[in-house]
C-alpha cells in the first residue's frame, strides 16, 4: 500500500471511529450516520498503531504482569508420569542450554528479560 494510501485508511477509519465517540450517547443517532469506511486494504499494524505512535512517548499497551507467554509445547509427549518427566528433563536442560541471552535463537525472550 502507497503511503498516500495509508494515510488515506486511517483517515477514513480516524473519521468513523470519532463519529461513533462523539455520538456515543445518542445510538439512534450514530445508528444512523454511522458508515463502515469503504477501505480496499487495512493494516491495524501499519495504517493504525503505527500512525498513532508516530511523535508519540505516551504507553499505548501493557501487558498484566501476571501473565506469561508461553512457548514451550509437547504435543508428541504423553500426558503420563513418563511424558510429565521427560517435559521436565526437556525444560532444564533447555534453561542450561540457553541460560544466556546471547546464546538464545533470535526472537527468544524469557520473563526476566523484561525486567
Amino acid at each position: 500500500m502507497s503511503e498516500a494510501a495509508e494515510r488515506s485508511a486511517t483517515r477514513h477509519f480516524r473519521e468513523a471511529r470519532d463519529l461513533l465517540l462523539q455520538l456515543r450517547t445518542d445510538s439512534p443517532e450514530a445508528y444512523r450516520r454511522f458508515q463502515w469506511p469503504a477501505l480496499s486494504d487495512f493494516n491495524w499494524a501499519l495504517d493504525w498503531f503505527d500512525v498513532i505512535a508516530h511523535d508519540n512517548a505516551r504507553t499505548a499497551l501493557r501487558g498484566d504482569p501476571y501473565k506469561r507467554i508461553r512457548r514451550l509445547e509437547f504435543s508428541e509427549l504423553p500426558k503420563t508420569l513418563s511424558g510429565k518427566i521427560r517435559r521436565v528433563d526437556l525444560r532444564k536442560r533447555e534453561e542450561a542450554l540457553y541460560r544466556d541471552a546471547a546464546a538464545r535463537p533470535e526472537g527468544e525472550f524469557r520473563d526476566e528479560d523484561f525486567r
